[in-house]
């Protein structure tokens, strides 16, 4: 599972925020709510469920990070300049 999951609460937190701004439209205000708790809720669950997998695996967290590290050229390198 990668760390990108947790990014998928977003949906759900934009729907219930659309939803509590339409209330000026009469749009009930529990149904917003009620979406963006779920959101938070879902978010919470994804970090939780995350955690548990970095820690059964001790280094995926850290090989993930590394990969990243890996990719990353400075910028004085690709130009050319060294000082």
């Amino acid at each position: 599972m990668p760390a990108t999951v947790l990014g998928m609460a977003l949906g759900p937190g934009g729907f219930g925020n659309g939803w509590r701004a339409a209330r000026r439209w009469g749009a009930p205000a529990l149904v917003g709510e009620a979406l963006s708790l779920a959101a938070v809720l879902l978010w919470f669950v994804w970090l939780a469920l995350y955690a548990l997998k970095c820690r059964a695996d001790e280094f995926a967290g850290h090989l993930q990070i590394t990969r990243l590290r890996l990719r990353f050229e400075p910028v004085h390198r690709i130009s050319g300049y060294d000082s």
